[in-house]
């Protein structure tokens, strides 16, 4: 798992496989230092997720904030998933690696932050699991 704040997104990269508790924590630490109100989330993954412990401890911190989250996958299983979670928040959209434009136009970016993003998804989209 990797973990940058591009402007006001905290973006994520997440391996194939759960997040271990420090990379965890590094996250964490990254939301607790976000102005919730005006955060982004980004989230590029290869099918790994939080575990549940890790889900709590983020909802625990984040409480009623309703940030806007795109989740970028090219697993059919994990957009379905989010789009589960979509049901209950309008914040939360699933994207193809492809539809990266579309995901930071969900997310209202600068263009600046854009551009990072794009560059994140370059740098990591294609590794391969740990």
């Amino acid at each position: 798992m990797v973990t940058r704040v591009i402007g006001r997104v905290i973006a994520v990269w997440h391996s194939s496989v759960a997040p271990t508790d420090a990379d965890w924590s590094l996250f964490l630490d990254a939301v607790r230092a976000a102005d919730l109100a005006t955060a982004r989330g980004f989230v590029l993954t290869a099918g790994g997720t939080p575990t549940a412990a890790q889900r709590r401890a983020l909802m625990e911190l984040v409480g009623s904030h309703a940030v806007p989250l795109a989740v970028v996958s090219d697993l059919g299983r994990v957009r379905f998933a989010a789009s589960l979670f979509a049901m209950m928040t309008k914040r939360l959209r699933s994207f193809a690696t492809s539809e990266v434009e579309a995901a930071c136009a969900h997310l209202a970016l600068s263009d600046y932050e854009s551009r990072r993003i794009r560059e994140f998804v370059l740098e990591y989209a294609d590794l391969a699991p740990p």
